[in-house]
């Protein structure tokens, strides 16, 4: 199975550019666009009237490391409830990531559902059908993807919130078209509510178009690399198998790089890549089982 990455965090120790470098010596076959300094930075590019430009050397020289854009992320929090200077300032944004994908070739892109307090799954569909028209003009399909709450005192869990479920997760999805819009499975996200991925998985079945792959104690959103803590990878490969999941395995796992020294980068790039590689082969070897 093909292996991606997010340039998130990689970015912001280095620039697009050298992560991308990275990434393709890592052995990656394709490169998850993370769009979050359109929020977070100030001087960000993409949100200039050069973004265009700067978007078309991205791509070209992802191409000459022999890359390609599989996925994207759109800033987040999408919306905030109440926040309506933050709401008008960002939702444009959103709609430009879409366009800014389309540009890359970009298959889905991730857009997080809001937590509202009132009327939430109202809400959310109808801010993702003002997104569909982009979605339509820029040929890329908006990606929910599941969420979490509040951390409950009592368990230390997250409390499930918008999408935390695979029947609601399901539910959310069948109320919009289908042409326009996919599932991403956050891999990360669903036992820190206490269920599990496998569950979520075999819950959306078909629905499942791409992943967001990273690992953790069920307890903390670490976003860690795949066999370094507490998640079930084994079930996790055998749900993935039994839907007959055919897409990449793209990891949102680069929090690792947060604090490590630059020079080290490229070989925790190296791991990454091959622990991605594994669970591919993995969910490759219950296909085979499955079969015969």
């Amino acid at each position: 199975m093909k292996v991606s990455t997010t340039t998130s965090r990689i970015a912001k120790r280095f620039d697009d550019f050298t992560s991308l470098k990275v990434i393709a010596d890592a052995g990656f076959d394709a490169v998850d666009y993370s769009m979050f300094c359109m929020n977070e930075e100030k001087n960000c590019i993409l949100n200039t009237d050069g973004y265009k430009e700067h978007i078309l050397k991205v791509k070209e020289y992802a191409q000459s490391l022999g890359l390609h854009f599989n996925q994207a992320h759109a800033p987040f929090p999408t919306l905030r409830d109440g926040d309506e200077e933050y709401n008008k300032e960002n939702f444009p944004k959103v709609k430009r990531a879409i366009e800014i994908a389309g540009m890359l070739g970009i298959e889905n892109i991730v857009i997080h559902p809001v937590v509202f307090k009132e009327n939430q799954k109202e809400k959310n569909i109808a801010m993702y059908l003002e997104l569909a028209e982009v979605a339509k003009k820029s040929n890329v399909k908006i990606a929910l993807e599941n969420m979490f709450g509040k951390t409950n005192p009592e368990t230390n869990k997250k409390l499930p919130n918008v999408c935390s479920l695979g029947e609601e997760f399901a539910d959310y999805y069948d109320a919009l078209p289908k042409e326009y819009f996919s599932c991403c499975v956050d891999i990360g996200h669903c036992g820190l509510v206490g269920s599990t991925a496998g569950e979520m998985i075999r819950t959306l079945g078909s629905r499942v178009a791409c992943l967001h792959t990273h690992d953790n104690n069920e307890f903390d959103d670490l976003h860690y690399p795949p066999f370094m803590f507490d998640l079930d990878w084994d079930d996790i490969a055998k749900a993935l198998a039994e839907i007959d999941y055919n897409g990449y395995i793209t990891l949102e796992s680069d929090c690792v790089y947060d604090q490590m020294p630059l020079d080290i980068v490229p070989y925790m790039a190296k791991y990454m890549c091959e622990a991605a590689k594994k669970l591919g082969r993995m969910i490759e070897d219950y296909k085979k089982e499955l079969k015969k």
